[in-house]
């Protein structure tokens, strides 16, 4: 059995140990048995986080018992080449980590890249060594990161209005993608707004443009066959921006 469903019966060594001793005894008729370390959970991970130019870089390290303790980046090597959540060791010993662990752990994994001794991670996806961090037992973080995640909490607190210029009633998916825009440009990160043609994308994004007029002016760079499109589309739905097309024979508007 064990060589045709190994993952079956580490699942099963792993529960029974968590059994009362008084209650279960494992045996072993014939060749070596299997050793499977208690299940470990997030608060096992200890994690130093900090800038690294326009990414961050994190090391650290999980606790497999009270002896022993394992490099994080070396655990997510294992974590990738392995198909569960239990990681091989070598001698037929298997390191348990929890179902929730093992899938903070894949996130890392796929959102980081190793480069030296610390996994790097770009701002954008961020949000994976959050979580981790936010379940770990010990986090040691720069003022870099800490800004970081208080920013990304703002913008997903940020609710846009709206500008009343707007001369349109938006669809709900309208006015869903606007809020992403907006959203994403109140973070200061970069978007494709991507949909089938007719659906309003020029609308949304001169929505956008709406609402950060304030800041200043906003560059459109179109191909010369859609501009006549985008300036009929401003003047009806946007009348109170002032549109200039610049491009060969364009003139000041």
């Amino acid at each position: 059995m064990a060589a045709r469903q190994p993952i079956a019966c580490l699942e099963l060594v792993s529960e029974l140990q968590e059994l009362d001793p008084a209650q279960v005894v494992i045996g072993w008729p014939e060749g070596e048995p299997f050793r499977v370390s208690k299940k470990v959970a997030s608060q096992s991970v200890r994690i130093n986080i900090k800038r690294d130019k326009d990414w961050f870089a994190a090391n650290g390290e999980v606790a497999i018992d009270e002896g022993r303790v394992m490099d994080l980046r070396q655990l997510l090597d294992k974590v990738r080449a392995g198909d569960g959540r239990f990681v091989a060791l070598g001698d037929n010993q298997f390191l348990a980590l929890t179902n929730e662990l093992h899938r903070r752990l894949l996130d890392v994994a796929a959102f980081t890249d190793a480069d030296g001794e610390v996994l790097r991670v770009h701002p954008l996806a961020s949000f994976a060594l959050e979580e981790l961090a936010l379940g770990a037992g010990g986090v040691e973080a720069d003022k870099a990161w800490r800004a970081h995640i208080r920013k990304m909490a703002d913008t997903a607190a940020y609710v846009p209005q709206l500008p009343s210029t707007l001369q349109a009633e938006l669809r709900d998916y309208q006015r869903e993608g606007f809020d992403w825009l907006a959203r994403l440009a109140h973070w200061g990160v970069g978007a494709c707004l991507a949909d089938d043609m007719g659906l309003g994308k020029t609308l949304q994004a001169l929505a956008l443009m709406l609402l950060r007029a304030p800041n200043g002016p906003t560059l459109v760079v179109a191909p010369t066959s859609v501009c006549t499109n985008w300036i009929a589309e401003a003047e009806r739905f946007a009348p109170t921006l002032r549109i200039k097309l610049f491009g060969p024979g364009s003139a000041p508007r």
